[in-house]
């Protein structure tokens, strides 16, 4: 939320930072699932904010071009689990 009225370029830069970050701390053997599930939610949740900037919603079909020129960071796991 406190990014959403800078220009989205900034916006992607703030949120791949954060993936990045969300990745590497919880990105361990055996959660692929849920960083894949928290992957999509902050799609889906950049979406929703996105088409709240204007009287206009943002189409999914918009959004997925914004997408390929925006790529979000792909979930990815980084260290073994600790048994």
């Amino acid at each position: 939320r406190r990014w959403r009225h800078l220009p989205v370029a900034q916006q992607h830069k703030h949120l791949s930072a954060a993936m990045r970050g969300h990745y590497g701390y919880f990105g361990i053997t055996g959660n692929s699932i849920a960083l894949g599930r928290f992957a999509y939610e902050v799609q889906r949740t950049w979406h929703k904010w996105l088409s709240r900037r204007s009287q206009r919603r943002m189409s999914w079909e918009q959004f997925e071009q914004l997408i390929k020129r925006f790529a979000l960071p792909p979930p990815r796991v980084n260290r073994r689990a600790l048994a």
